[in-house]
């Protein structure tokens, strides 16, 4: 498992700072929600203190020969010749250039099942193209299938904070709540020092939050751990109405820290 650790050293004890969580966006199919996406992007931008963690499934890579392929699926932007003659490389030079705005404020990039079943069956590796593309010439972003974010916040070369973010796509399924917050609260109990757990895959937002005890000076003290589970940017696509699941809430996550108080809160913000 990859661990990327990211100093940030900042100015004012007031300075909080977000981290935006997001994935299963599905780019290439019809139901993706780009606009929301475009929107989430200028948010980045704009905000001096926000950075992000891409979560997996950018885009749909289904190409032709794959039996899932459905052309009823494929929006405007994929029609012509040359997108479809290499459906991959065009879906991944699309989410590139959206995300290419925000690319220094990415802390990691998880890698998707649909991502690796391209390179399964394709030797295609679009996952790898992203990562390279979204390369901003300092920092590590490449995370695979699941990995930790260790981000050290310090003020004018001080000590400071240190919160540790485990990100994994995810790998099982559940239809129900039920199901995914025991996943996740397995999740949660993977790995030790994590404040917050995030995964995707499931295409249903939920938050728990657990408390733990950990040392401190002289006597413990009561932690709250997060566990997110990402929310898609995309609606209900075909294979979904044709499984009968249930209807999709969109989103993306949002982590919030305030290092002076040492505090981390977390909630899913809906599109």
């Amino acid at each position: 498992m990859r661990v990327i650790t990211r100093h940030i050293d900042h100015q004012s004890r007031s300075d909080v700072y977000r981290v935006f969580a997001f994935g299963d966006l599905h780019l290439g199919n019809i139901h993706a929600n780009e606009t929301a996406l475009r929107m989430l992007v200028k948010r980045i931008e704009a905000d001096d203190n926000a950075y992000w963690i891409g979560m997996g499934d950018y885009c749909d890579f289904i190409n032709l020969h794959d039996p899932r392929f459905d052309p009823r699926d494929i929006p405007g932007w994929l029609m012509g010749g040359d997108e479809l003659a290499d459906i991959a490389r065009a879906e991944s030079d699309h989410i590139a250039n959206i995300l290419a705005p925000i690319k220094t404020k990415c802390l990691g990039l998880i890698a998707g099942n649909h991502e690796e079943k391209l390179l399964q069956h394709s030797e295609c590796d679009a996952y790898s193209r992203l990562v390279e593309a979204l390369a901003d010439g300092k920092h590590d972003h490449r995370l695979d299938h699941r990995g930790i974010v260790s981000l050290v916040f310090s003020r004018q070369g001080g000590g400071g904070m240190t919160v540790n973010l485990y990100a994994t796509h995810g790998s099982t399924s559940g239809r129900t709540q039920g199901a995914a917050a025991n996943n996740l609260s397995n999740l949660m109990a993977h790995v030790d020092n994590i404040d917050v757990v995030l995964q995707a895959h499931l295409h249903k937002g939920q938050h728990l939050q657990m408390a733990k005890f950990r040392p401190a000076r002289n006597k413990t003290r009561a932690v709250t751990i997060h566990g997110i589970t990402i929310p898609p940017m995309c609606g209900e696509m075909r294979y979904a109405e044709s499984k009968d699941y249930s209807a999709v809430s969109q989103g993306y996550a949002v982590i919030t820290i305030d290092h002076d108080k040492r505090r981390i809160s977390a909630a899913l913000e809906a599109v």
